[in-house]
């Protein structure tokens, strides 16, 4: 999991994506520049790393089709298990360290969708979601796309 950093994750969609997990965990490493919690070094992390306990439902962004998979190397070149999908000709969500994986390549899937389980597969120290936007082959931030959810009390509780 991360270097370290840990941020709220009261997070909703701003119209593209929606949030990857079912409820509000710490996000322990975000994109960018970190010290990798394996090696010590200073690397570029390209996505987003979200605690949450194993088996906890990992979340189909947007609706799209299943690019690839990995449900067979647990190692999976780093990423262990893992799903990547397309979500048009732009965008494309990868979803790692997964326990298991739930879709096959080809499919499609709808917003929502349980596509895989959280794990700690791979190049990992303990149970989270790696979760990486790319924009047009790209990898970019995937906080960009989130906003902080805004908390709202209902007038009619309060008397007058």
């Amino acid at each position: 999991m991360g270097g370290g950093q840990q941020m709220e994750t009261t997070w909703e969609g701003t119209g593209i994506f929606e949030w990857p997990l079912p409820g509000d965990f710490s996000i322990t490493s975000p994109f960018g520049y970190r010290t990798d919690p394996i090696t010590g070094e200073v690397s570029f992390h390209d996505g987003v790393d979200i605690a949450a306990p194993e088996g906890t439902a990992i979340l189909a962004a947007a609706d799209g089709v299943v690019v690839t998979t990995n449900r067979t190397d647990s190692w999976g070149g780093s990423y262990g298990y893992y799903v990547k999908i397309r979500h048009d000709e732009t965008y494309e969500t990868l979803y790692a360290h997964c326990s298991e994986v739930l879709v096959k390549a080809g499919q499609e899937v709808e917003q929502g969708d349980v596509i895989a389980l959280v794990g700690s597969t791979g190049n990992s120290t303990g149970n989270h979601l790696h979760f990486e936007v790319r924009e047009g082959g790209s990898k970019v931030d995937a906080m960009g796309f989130f906003q902080k959810k805004s908390l709202t009390k209902d007038a009619s509780c309060f008397k007058v």
